[in-house]
Order: structure tokens, then sequence, then C-alpha cells
């Protein structure tokens, strides 16, 4: 009797017979390249050591080792952010794969945003007590609760694409 085969197996061949065009080859390098970013840097994060992120590159071929490089350059703007915890490591990171040391200029940009951001949390808080007053709100225990007012939210939202397009015109600079 003649072997049978599984659901995988009959699947596996029928896709020897595809062939993938140089656009999908792309397409999937890129997608394979971010998700290993996607996952290097939240592991980086999480322990701290650059050395983690280095190794696995090295392991990369080196087509796939560039294009992750770019994803991991992406990823770490994405999760750049002004009072963010993790800025010194992200900045970090960022500054060793492009060989570039970033930070003073990244710090001034952050500084800049988190003062301006400063401004108008107070502006935001002010508002906020004022409007509680209006409905008879008032007092030493009143604290407004800034993070649900959607001006501050907006500010913020503003803030970060601005600094997120700032430091991506500052790296298109220096490479």
């Amino acid at each position: 009797m003649g072997e049978i085969k599984s659901t995988i197996d009959i699947i596996m061949e029928k896709l020897k017979k595809i062939e993938i065009s140089d656009e999908d080859k792309k397409r999937l390098l890129k997608k394979e390249a971010e998700d290993t970013a996607k996952k290097l840097i939240v592991e980086y994060l999480e322990k701290g050591d650059l050395q983690v992120i280095t190794e696995q590159l090295n392991k990369l071929k080196e087509e796939k080792r560039e294009e992750t490089k770019k994803a991991l350059l992406r990823e770490a703007i994405i999760r750049i952010q002004p009072y963010g915890d993790k800025n010194k490591e992200i900045i970090r990171l960022m500054s060793e794969l492009l060989k570039i040391d970033l930070s003073r200029p990244i710090k001034d940009m952050l500084s800049s945003a988190e003062e301006e951001l400063d401004q108008i949390k107070e502006k935001c808080k002010k508002e906020l007590l004022n409007r509680l007053k209006r409905r008879e709100i008032y007092g030493s225990a009143v604290i407004p609760n800034i993070e649900a007012d959607p001006e501050w939210k907006q500010a913020l939202k503003r803030m970060n694409d601005k600094l997120r397009s700032d430091v991506n015109d500052l790296i298109s600079q220096l490479q």
C-alpha cells in the first residue's frame, strides 16, 4: 500500500512548484527583517545589552543583516519619545547601528520637546482647574487628570510625531 501524505507534505510539494518574483522576495525579506528587528529591540530594551543585537545580526546573511539594521533603526525611532524611560538605551542602539554618536543632538531634541510639553501641560492643567472651578469643584485636594485631557493627548501626539520626524531628518543628513 502507498504512503499516506499529510496535508503539510502535500502543501510543501505544491509550494516547491511556485516561483516567487524578485519583488515578492524583497517584500518577504523586508517583512522578515522587520519581525526580527521588533524581536531584537524588545529583547535589547529588556536586558539593556547591545551584545544581544550584535550577536544576532552577525548570524544573519549580509542582505538580511543590512535590511534588519534598517528595520532596527526604524523601530528605534518609533520608540523614542519625550519623557521616555528607555531613551538612553534607544539612542545608544541608534549610535551603534550608524557608528555615529547621536546622543548630544537627540538629547537636545528631547530636551526641547520636553520643555515645550511642560509649558503645554501647565496650560492644560490650568484650563482643567478652571473648568472644574466653574462646576464648583475646587480646593487643594483637587488634582486634574491631565492624562485624560484631549488637548494634552493631541499635543503629546504632535510632539512625538515632530520628534520622530526631526530624528529621521538628522539620521538622513548623517548617512
